[in-house]
């Protein structure tokens, strides 16, 4: 299975400079998905039982295969720039499967959101609320008055077999008080230096290339599924933000469409790339591709899209003023 690719200027047909739409990503049966699945400890009731792709090595091959419709029981196609070397071993070696992830600020993307537009007030917002959702976690503890997120707090923050005391009736325990207390000021401290906001209607998906060629210049197609929703899976539809962490430059965010393709909906919990263009798209998102290695996020946030004008005109020009500003003064 032959790998797509494009030339840098498609007129130019001695220009050595080429981009593969489909670096490191393959296809296989959707029976290989499910047994990966099982063999990592997925129950039949898991949403996550049913994999849309997995992260795998295979010999001297390695990358992410895709699920995808059609592919006959027990087949695996690789593509060129998937195998590395020739090896003799015909052992699946499975290191992950697609699987929801929320996503997250930190403090690196809101430097890049705050250089692409966003106004540092609306960023500073963000975080200020996220506060006000941890301030107080001891005394919702007391009073028995506990949130989804503040579940999902002690859950994630903390070893100590928390909710379940709580729920034995300990919540007014000084102990349980205590750790609520210690687990408030850690989200706090985290919060200060690292600005872990959660991005809303944003997700940490694995990337896979449109394979039916459907998807236009500029377009993906992204289908996820939160367990802790009961409304089943969700098709992001029109303007999102996407990048891939860590994300270093402005350039490694960018504003695509995201749309509903019908013949994609068998893939859930996965972006799909289009293939179509000069340059893929991972491939803007600091050099990336498509091996599994790194996820890449979708957002349909409001609060960073319509702040975010996505002017890289601007942002070249700010930057050309702040070298020769430099060099004046060197």
């Amino acid at each position: 299975m032959d790998d797509i690719v494009s030339r840098e200027d498609p007129d130019d047909l001695s220009s050595n400079v080429m981009f593969t739409f489909t670096d490191g990503v393959g296809r296989c049966a959707q029976n290989i998905a499910d047994q990966a699945a099982k063999d990592l400890g997925f129950d039949d009731h898991d949403v996550h039982r049913h994999p849309s792709a997995i992260q795998f090595r295979l010999g001297g091959a390695k990358g992410v295969l895709c699920a995808w419709p059609g592919v006959k029981p027990r087949e695996i196609f690789l593509r060129p720039s998937q195998i590395k070397f020739e090896s003799e071993s015909k052992k699946l070696h499975v290191v992950r499967i697609s699987q929801f992830r929320k996503a997250f600020l930190n403090r690196q993307f809101c430097i890049l959101f705050a250089a692409l537009g966003v106004d540092p007030e609306v960023i500073k917002g963000l975080i200020w609320n996220k506060a006000k959702s941890i301030i107080g976690l001891a005394e919702r503890v007391g009073a028995r008055r506990l949130t989804r997120k503040d579940l999902w707090m002690i859950d994630k923050v903390s070893s100590f077999p928390l909710a379940a005391l709580i729920n034995a009736g300990f919540h007014k325990d000084p102990v349980v008080l205590d750790v609520c207390t210690v687990t408030e000021r850690r989200m706090l401290a985290d919060l200060r230096w690292h600005a872990r906001v959660e991005v809303d209607k944003g997700v940490y998906l694995m990337g896979v290339a449109d394979e039916s060629g459907l998807l236009e210049e500029g377009q993906v197609f992204c289908q996820y599924h939160d367990p802790e929703q009961e409304d089943g899976p969700v098709i992001v539809k029109g303007d999102c933000a996407i990048t891939r962490a860590p994300a270093l430059h402005p350039g490694d965010i960018r504003k695509v469409q995201a749309v509903d393709c019908p013949a994609l909906h068998s893939l859930v919990n996965v972006i799909v790339f289009n293939v179509k263009g000069v340059r893929d798209l991972p491939n803007m998102l600091g050099g990336g591709d498509l091996d599994g290695r790194l996820d890449h996020g979708t957002g349909t946030s409001s609060h960073l899209l319509n702040q975010a004008p996505f002017d890289r005109r601007r942002l070249h020009l700010d930057l050309g003023r702040a070298f020769r500003q430099a060099s004046q003064r060197s």
